[in-house]
């Protein structure tokens, strides 16, 4: 793999002093990494499995210079390198819905698992949001009014604090452009939700972000996604 910056040298080789290291879950992949001291980084960092590296070492990714990504129902497995990165920065989710007549209920676009990730959803008609920081601490936004029956337009807004990575930042839900919650996350996480979690649409696979929407079939929308579109803003860097 030729150098990207700084340097770069693969694990593969083994001259200069660098010793030869497997990713267990990419055992012939040849990952780039920086000679200043960054071989120690990525042996922890390779328990997470193959994750991006915010600011620090540059590695090939098929989103990279991409702001917004528009998804629909049934678009589920998605892996962080092939999804919008929403990590250290502000975003926004629009999503499109068809409650029906007996109420939603279910994931609309989630990403990571118990372990950490986010999720916006529905429960018992409510929406919400959902911000699960490593399992540790949940952050939770939602409404107080359930949805009406037929077409509406979930927005979520976070404003990143910036200053820096893994800060805080302020979450504001919108039905159909009216605010209906507003809220504190505190903490996020900077560099990867999980290496074998995935984002969904509609149905939140393998283990649940929310608890008590569960995941797999539990966790199936009940009405219809025509449309999610998510969208991302570069925080300002840190001085």
């Amino acid at each position: 793999m030729p150098c990207l910056a700084r340097g770069f040298r693969s694990l593969g080789d083994v001259g200069e002093g660098l010793s030869s290291l497997r990713l267990f879950a990419f055992p012939a992949i040849r990952v780039p990494i920086c000679r200043e001291g960054a071989l120690h980084e990525l042996r922890s960092s390779a328990l997470l499995g193959f994750s991006r590296d915010p600011g620090g070492c540059a590695r090939p990714d098929l989103m990279a210079g991409r702001t917004s990504l528009t998804l629909a129902e049934g678009m589920t497995g998605m892996t962080e390198n092939v999804f919008l990165n929403i990590k250290n920065k502000s975003m926004t989710i629009t999503a499109e819905v068809d409650v029906p007549q007996s109420g939603a209920n279910g994931a609309i676009l989630v990403q990571g698992g118990r372990f950490g990730g986010w999720a916006l959803y529905v429960k018992d008609g409510v929406p919400a949001y959902d911000y699960n920081f490593l399992g540790l601490q949940r952050f939770t936004i939602a409404a107080t009014e359930p949805l009406a029956p037929g077409p509406s337009t979930i927005r979520f807004e976070f404003a990143y604090d910036g200053g820096g990575v893994g800060k805080g930042g302020t979450g504001t839900l919108f039905v159909n452009d009216q605010k209906v919650a507003e809220g504190r996350i505190e903490r996020t996480q900077p560099m990867v939700f999980s290496a074998d979690e995935t984002a969904d649409v509609g149905v939140d696979l393998a283990t649940p972000v929310v608890e008590t929407i569960g995941s797999e079939a539990e966790s199936r929308f009940t009405g219809t996604i025509p449309k999610v579109t998510i969208e991302v803003e570069e925080a300002p860097k840190a001085r």
